[in-house]
């Protein structure tokens, strides 16, 4: 919590397929937040014929075609269990990563899904990313359990509650979210 006992940025973090990422689309449903409210960004992953999928960064609420202009990583098929790391575009956060960060509007909630190793050698997101959570505009994101300076920077920011989500929580995770920003649910 922050100094003032109020959660100002909520980011989720926990292990592989334990639902942080739907719980954060559930929750941006439940708001019925219009897509101008909404700043920052989320992950679209689109999964091609060869068995690669390339991971994109898109506008919250706005269909967007999935491209090598949003496009920040390849994974290959196979590569957890051959510990290959993917192809990323570092310039691709430096660029469209920031320009989804940047205020614009009336933003009432910006969104972070999901920070983790990719953006390590994006020297502009990351900067972009902390100037963020010193900003009034709530956060919420995922943070992926990775060990490193960046992802430690963002957990360690005094604005900023980290929740860890597993299987048997994530019903009162989403409960405490839609508490906290009191929002109920609607579906």
């Amino acid at each position: 919590m922050n100094e003032e006992g109020k959660i100002r940025h909520l980011f989720l973090t926990g292990p592989v397929q334990t639902g942080k990422s739907t719980i954060i689309r559930r929750f941006l449903k439940t708001t019925g937040l219009p897509p101008e409210q909404l700043g920052g960004f989320l992950s679209a992953v689109r999964e091609e014929a060869d068995g690669k999928s390339r991971v994109h960064l898109v506008r919250p609420g706005v269909d967007e075609t999935l491209d090598e202009q949003n496009c920040i990583m390849i994974r290959q098929p196979g590569r957890r269990e051959k510990r290959e790391f993917p192809l990323i575009f570092p310039e691709v956060f430096d660029r469209r990563g920031v320009e989804l960060l940047r205020p614009e509007g009336n933003r009432a909630l910006i969104l972070m899904d999901e920070l983790g190793f990719a953006e390590e050698k994006a020297p502009l997101f990351k900067k972009t990313v902390l100037e963020t959570l010193d900003g009034e505009i709530p956060v919420l994101g995922v943070l992926k359990k990775w060990s490193g300076e960046f992802l430690g920077q963002v957990a360690a920011h005094p604005r900023v509650t980290v929740l860890e989500i597993n299987r048997d929580n994530r019903e009162d995770i989403f409960s405490l979210m839609a508490f906290v920003w009191k929002i109920k649910e609607t579906t």
